[in-house]
């Protein structure tokens, strides 16, 4: 126990001298995993003072870890053995302080089910985080398709409960595309390219949720949307990005109370310095050259994916200005490291929570 305290202590004492260093904070980068390996990976940001352990070399050894999501500085992955695949845990960590904490309760998934976690935490809200596992039925043929409960973990009670008020049929299906916690509703992007704001999950156990009509170009029927946007935030604003129709301009709006307000209009065409993005591929489908990936309007800076040379590119919405950052396609995760340790209750002490 003693042993411990002084874990505890020593990882406050890293946590303050990473919050009041004189240098500049990191500011972040991408957090990726290659596909078929362990590997996690930090890429697209200026070199750091080495504070932030991207690799995650602090948790447990594990011959299975996923990077499942980010949000705000904290990690969450999928942890367990190949010995045992039905069995693992879901972990929240600080790759800044080293901070980990295992998830409890966490149940077998069942095979006719798709599961999607998204991380939600943000420091200027009670810093409390919150797991939402997004359970979704997908059958090949028709039917019922699409969520049909959503089991939310809350840090603030240390415990899971299931919302389960979502009727599949109505074929709400959500994307592993970014999404946003900002004043503490969520903001999740779905497969027909509506918004789904969730909030009040923290006072009962039935959520209220409602869906938003994004703006940008929308065809009769949304599945055969070729033109993916992606959501941003900028100064506690949400903020929406999407390719326009020929793909030569990249529109960004922020959500106002009053409705979508237009930000930015980036001329995309200038910086590749062709007019042509839009073909049909080999099966015959419509296409874009590129596809946006991050959107960063604080950092000035929007993460595409070129489709045809295969590589990440950075665009500076200041300069206008591309920047090639590696070769390949991965899922890429918006990082931003936080200096402070992870709230946990004391009910967690026991359950596989460690401050390195």
């Amino acid at each position: 126990m003693e042993a411990n305290s002084e874990k505890v202590v020593a990882a406050r004492k890293l946590a303050d001298a990473y919050s009041k260093t004189l240098l500049k904070p990191f500011p972040g980068g991408l957090l990726y995993q290659e596909l078929d390996s362990n590997a996690i990976k930090l890429t697209g940001a200026s070199p750091n003072d080495g504070s932030v352990d991207a690799p995650l070399s602090f948790l447990p050894q594990s011959d299975q870890l996923e990077l499942l999501d980010c949000c705000n500085g904290l990690v969450l992955c999928k942890y367990g053995s190949s010995s045992t695949p039905d069995i693992y845990h879901y972990v929240v960590c600080n790759p800044v302080t080293r901070q980990w904490t295992a998830l409890p309760e966490t149940h077998p998934e069942p095979k006719e089910f798709q599961y999607l976690p998204k991380l939600a935490f943000n420091p200027s809200w009670p810093p409390n985080f919150y797991v939402f596992n997004f359970q979704q039925i997908c059958s090949p043929g028709p039917g019922a398709n699409g969520v049909s409960a959503v089991r939310i973990f809350s840090s603030e009670n240390w415990s899971w409960f299931v919302d389960d008020q979502w009727t599949p049929k109505n074929d709400i299906n959500v994307t592993s595309r970014p999404h946003f916690f900002l004043h503490g509703v969520l903001y999740v992007h779905t497969a027909d390219d509506r918004l789904l704001e969730m909030k009040d999950f923290h006072q009962t156990e039935q959520t209220n949720h409602r869906f938003i009509e994004l703006p940008g170009y929308r065809p009769s029927c949304p599945y055969d949307d070729f033109l993916y946007g992606c959501l941003g935030q900028s100064s506690g604003i949400l903020q929406y990005a999407k390719p326009e129709i020929d793909g030569c301009k990249i529109q960004v709006w922020g959500l106002e109370q009053r409705g979508w307000d237009l930000k930015h209009s980036l001329n995309i065409s200038a910086a590749f310095g062709r007019h042509t993005f839009v073909q049909y591929d080999i099966e015959g489908f419509l296409c874009c050259d590129y596809e946006i990936q991050i959107v960063d309007p604080e950092r000035e800076v929007i993460f595409l994916h070129d489709c045809i040379e295969n590589k990440l590119l950075s665009y500076s919405m200041s300069t206008g200005m591309l920047t090639k950052i590696q070769d390949g396609f991965n899922r890429y995760m918006s990082y931003v490291p936080w200096y402070e340790m992870i709230r946990v209750e004391s009910v967690a002490a026991d359950e596989g929570t460690s401050e390195d």
